[in-house]
């Protein structure tokens, strides 16, 4: 990409970093790895609260064996990218279960879609620390900018969390559009912040520009657009959903990584 400072981490001999079917990588030094970023969290974890008990006004420290009981959105990813998620981010991928309720994507119209959504960006990677292909997933949720979502997944709307020392909310959800509190479609794909977006030529070639424009043609298509961005628990990884509302309850789109070290 133009204007990222990006060494490409040649597997493949051809210049392309490839690790399995959909997932790239391009590291500025060394793969993340479990060692990588241990002691980045703490020794005793702090379980996401469900409001009817945070209202209290108690903040729970549990072991890590020790779950409250809560109604989790559902989180669909297809079996074989999600085998290669657990590999390259297993500390990431552990603690999703904190938040979503992982389940394998099964065959169907809004696994179709998902995928419809999916292979308009063949080719193209989302580009942090770490380059990362945009996957297919169902996210069966209530409206995940309401208040329900947040309640449902754990989180306060005000909750912060650090990003390799970077203060970031915890969980993140903003609508596409173009008016206030809103965000255009592409910039939920890319995470491209505003100035960024003004510069779009700069990070994004015109190959993958026009594919990323396919993708929100077709996210647009299917119903109302939503970007989520949870900051998970090895202290440098996000995960980012770009997601359109194909029936009350269900969303379909794209899903993939941010790292940031």
């Amino acid at each position: 990409m133009a204007g990222r400072r990006m060494d490409r981490l040649d597997l493949a001999g051809d210049g392309k970093a490839q690790c399995g079917a959909s997932l790239r990588w391009c590291v500025r030094d060394r793969v993340p790895s479990r060692e990588r970023y241990a002691g980045r969290r703490s020794a005793v974890p702090v379980v996401p609260v469900h409001p009817s008990v945070s209202a209290l006004g108690v903040q729970l420290h549990l072991g890590a064996d020790v779950h409250l009981a809560m109604t989790l959105p559902r989180l669909r990813i297809v079996p074989a990218h999600r085998a290669e998620l657990l590999q390259y981010f297993e500390e990431m991928m552990g603690s999703l279960p904190r938040y979503f309720e992982l389940q394998d994507a099964e065959d169907g119209a809004d696994l179709a879609a998902a995928r419809g959504v999916a292979a308009k960006l063949e080719g193209v990677v989302h580009s942090s620390d770490t380059d990362c292909d945009y996957m297919p997933c169902v996210l069966e949720a209530d409206d995940p900018a309401s208040d329900a979502f947040f309640a449902a997944v754990g989180v306060a709307r005000d909750a912060r969390a650090s990003v390799s020392g970077w203060d970031n909310p915890k969980l993140e959800v903003v609508r596409a559009g173009e008016g206030e509190e809103t965000r255009p479609t592409i910039a939920l794909l890319t995470r491209l912040n505003d100035s960024e977006l003004a510069r779009i030529d700069e990070y994004v070639g015109d190959g993958d520009r026009a594919a990323l424009e396919r993708a929100v043609q077709e996210l647009e298509r299917i119903g109302p657009v939503v970007g989520i961005q949870l900051c998970t628990d090895d202290g440098a990884s996000k995960l980012c959903l770009t997601v359109a509302r194909r029936a009350p309850g269900v969303h379909v789109g794209v899903m993939t990584v941010r790292v940031e070290t």
